[in-house]
C-alpha cells in the first residue's frame, strides 16, 4: 500500500515543478532570455572573470578592466557564480549560460511554491500570486550571480531548523556564490523573535562566511560598496523603481501584498514575519534592486497571513481584535 501511494505521488502533477517547467519555457522563449539575460553589461565581465579564474587558477586581485583603476584592489566577491558561468561559457557558449541562468530563475519559483506549503499558505492563492511574482523578477532577469542569491535567500526563511552544520556549509558558499549573504544573519536575528534557536544560527551564518577567499575583507568590502552614496547614487538598478512607467500595476500589488501580509502577521504575534516584511518593503521602495526580494519573500508570508485570517477570522489577535 506504501508502494502504491508512493507511486501515485509521483503520479500526481505538483505544482511547483510544472510551473517551475513553465517558467524555463517562458525565460527562454517568450521572454526572450537568450537576448534579454545578457542585456546587463556585467554578465560580460562576470563570463570573462570566471574564465581568467579557470585559466590562471587564480583569483583576480587588482582591477582588470576599469580604465580609470586599472591595477587597483579589487574583489572577485562572486568568483564561485564566475567560475560556473566561464566554464559554461567555454564548453556552451552564450547559449549554455542562458540555460544555466534560467534554470536557476525556474528553480527559484520551485522553492518559492514550496515555501507556499511551508508556511501553510493556500493552493489558490498562491496561484493568483504567482504572475505577480514574474512580473516582479523579471525586471532583474539577468545572466548574474545574484539570480543564484534569490535561491540562498529563499532557504533562509523556509520555517524548517536545519542542523548547524548545515547552516554553516550553506552561508560559507552563498558568500562566495554572492555578496547578499549578509542576509543570512540577519534573517535568523530577526527569526529570533520567535524561537532563540535562531540566535545560534546568526552567530554560525556571521563567521561561517568568514570561509571565503578574501577572509574579513569581503566584509569590508561589501559594507563600504552598499554605505557608499556616491556610488550607488550613479547605478540605476540601486535607485527607486518608476512607479509610473509601463506594466507597473502589478509591481504596486506585490509591493501592498508584502505590506499587508506582514501587518497580518503581526495580528496574528508572528513579529519575525512582520519585521521581515517591513525591512524588505522598505528595502524595494528605495532600491528597484529589492523588488524581487518582496516578491519573493514576502508574497509567501502574506499568503500563509491571509490563509489563517481566512481560517479564523477576527480570533487570534487578527483584524477585530486588532481594531476593538
Amino acid at each position: 500500500m506504501s508502494r502504491t501511494g508512493g507511486l501515485l505521488r509521483w503520479c500526481v502533477p505538483d505544482l511547483a515543478f510544472a510551473t517551475a517547467c513553465v517558467t524555463l519555457f517562458y525565460c527562454l522563449f517568450l521572454f526572450q532570455g537568450y537576448q534579454k539575460l545578457f542585456r546587463d553589461s556585467d554578465a560580460g565581465w562576470h563570463i570573462r572573470s570566471g574564465e581568467a579564474i579557470l585559466t590562471t587558477g587564480n583569483l583576480p586581485r587588482t582591477d582588470p578592466y576599469s580604465f580609470t583603476r586599472g591595477g587597483q584592489p579589487w574583489f572577485a566577491w562572486e568568483w564561485l557564480a564566475d567560475v560556473a558561468a566561464g566554464g559554461i561559457h567555454r564548453t556552451f557558449g552564450l547559449k549554455g549560460v542562458a540555460v544555466f541562468y534560467a534554470a536557476a530563475i525556474s528553480a527559484g519559483v520551485w522553492l518559492w511554491f514550496r515555501l507556499h506549503w511551508a508556511l501553510g499558505g493556500n493552493f489558490l492563492v498562491a496561484c493568483a500570486m504567482a504572475p505577480l511574482l514574474l512580473s516582479t523578477c523579471n525586471i532583474h532577469w539577468l545572466a548574474r550571480p545574484h539570480v543564484l542569491g534569490w535561491i540562498f535567500l529563499l532557504l533562509a526563511i523556509f520555517p524548517r531548523k536545519p542542523h548547524l552544520l548545515v547552516v554553516a556549509i550553506v552561508t560559507a558558499l552563498w558568500a562566495n556564490v554572492h555578496a547578499s549573504f549578509f542576509f543570512a544573519p540577519l534573517v535568523a536575528l530577526l527569526f529570533a523573535l520567535e524561537d532563540r534557536w535562531y540566535l545560534k544560527a546568526a552567530a554560525v551564518a556571521a563567521l561561517a562566511p568568514l570561509l571565503n577567499p578574501y577572509g574579513p575583507q569581503l566584509y569590508v568590502h561589501v559594507f563600504r560598496y552598499l554605505t557608499d552614496t556616491e556610488l550607488l547614487s550613479r547605478i540605476g538598478e540601486f535607485q527607486s523603481f518608476d512607479f509610473h512607467s509601463a506594466g507597473a500595476a502589478q509591481i504596486i500589488a506585490t509591493v501592498i501584498l508584502g505590506v499587508v501580509g506582514g501587518t497580518l502577521a503581526l495580528t496574528q504575534k508572528r513579529l519575525h514575519h512582520f519585521a521581515l516584511a517591513i525591512l524588505v518593503a522598505a528595502m524595494a521602495l528605495r532600491s528597484a534592486r529589492a523588488l524581487p526580494l518582496a516578491a519573493l519573500l514576502l508574497l509567501p508570508i502574506a499568503n500563509a497571513a491571509i490563509t489563517r485570517w481566512l481560517r479564523n477570522p477576527g480570533t487570534d489577535g487578527t483584524f477585530s481584535g486588532f481594531f476593538s
